[in-house]
């Protein structure tokens, strides 16, 4: 049996800084197959985009990553390598970062510089990774930028990000990270803040270019809704801890854990009628005060006191694939 594509193994991250050390991730394990795509979901803070900047080692001097922690990425050549092992700024690792993992982020504006074109930025890269000449880097950029649905490319080829609405930044963004055709995309919460309309178009194009190019992908949202549409498994994110995870249809329909139904639950509805959102209790805690046990339980409705806050719950598989981390299930 072939390895997965990619198998994060016990990523812990913490961070230091004048507060104190602050846990990020907890612990998480998950593994991508090729052409799969999976969802991470959860709220602001749960440590989604941390652990995914961890498979290209964008994180911050301060961040401490555990001993046992593994990123083991299948390279296109079937040379197994861990990523975590690998020394910063080695070419092996500026040719994995961009060329075979790349990410869309969640602020096209952070990522493009100001005082370069789109088409700068796409050649770059390209050439970064592959040897071709400038000629065939802006034909193949202008062409990915047709195929992203950008009118006039050659046009906006030769455009700062400024110069661009919201939606066309973001399709920009997206020829960037696909101009190197990787085996991995990273999608950082890539329709937030795009409207309902321009969203669904986001998310049918990301389907069609991942089909075409037979890419992996990690879909990062806040909005189980989101992740319905595009992701064939899911994993829900808490406080820096996996909570639930397998196949999106089961996890949606029969969610295991209390926060993954608080999630579902608070998500609009148009068949509602009158029925009120209703909300999870409380606010995430802080990193720096984790509590005790299950990190779930100063917000859960069901908790069993005296277990939830001294333990914290061990993964139980409850159906075929289908994951919990909850003290309801032992």
């Amino acid at each position: 049996m072939s390895p997965p594509l990619l198998e994060v193994r016990d990523l812990t991250i913490e961070f230091m800084t004048d507060e104190g050390r602050i846990t990020a991730v907890d612990h998480v394990s998950f593994a991508l197959e090729r052409g799969q795509t999976l969802g991470i979901v959860g709220e602001s803070g749960s440590g989604k985009s941390v652990a995914t900047r961890a498979v290209i080692r964008l994180l911050t001097d301060n961040a401490l990553v555990g001993e046992r922690s593994a990123i083991n990425l299948t390279r296109r050549d079937g040379r197994q390598v861990d990523i975590l092992g690998l020394a910063s700024g080695s070419s092996e690792l500026r040719q994995i970062r961009g060329g075979e993992v790349s990410m869309i982020f969640q602020e096209p504006m952070a990522s493009f510089s100001p005082l370069r074109t789109i088409g700068t930025h796409m050649v770059e890269a390209l050439q970064l990774h592959e040897r071709v000449s400038k000629a065939e880097a802006t034909r193949r950029s202008i062409e990915l930028l047709e195929r992203v649905g950008i009118a006039d490319a050659a046009g906006r080829f030769r455009q700062y990000s400024f110069e661009l609405s919201g939606g066309m930044r973001q399709r920009a963004m997206i020829a960037m990270a696909l101009v190197t055709r990787p085996s991995i995309l990273i999608a950082d919460e890539p329709t937030t803040a795009l409207d309902v309309t321009i969203q669904a178009q986001i998310l049918q194009l990301l389907r069609e270019l991942q089909e075409e190019m037979g890419m992996a992908m990690i879909f990062i949202s806040h909005d189980l809704g989101v992740i319905a549409q595009i992701a064939r498994n899911v994993a829900v994110m808490y406080l820096g801890r996996v909570v639930e995870e397998g196949p999106t249809r089961d996890v949606i329909f029969e969610p295991r854990h209390p926060y993954t139904r608080g999630l579902i639950q608070a998500i609009p509805r148009l068949d509602a009628g009158q029925r009120r959102l209703t909300p999870i209790g409380g606010d995430i805690p802080s990193p720096l005060a984790r509590p005790s046990g299950c990190p779930f339980h100063t917000r859960c409705g069901e908790r069993l006191e005296g277990r939830c806050e001294a333990r914290v719950p061990d993964p139980r598989e409850v159906a075929p694939s289908h994951v919990v981390s909850c003290h309801l299930h032992d």
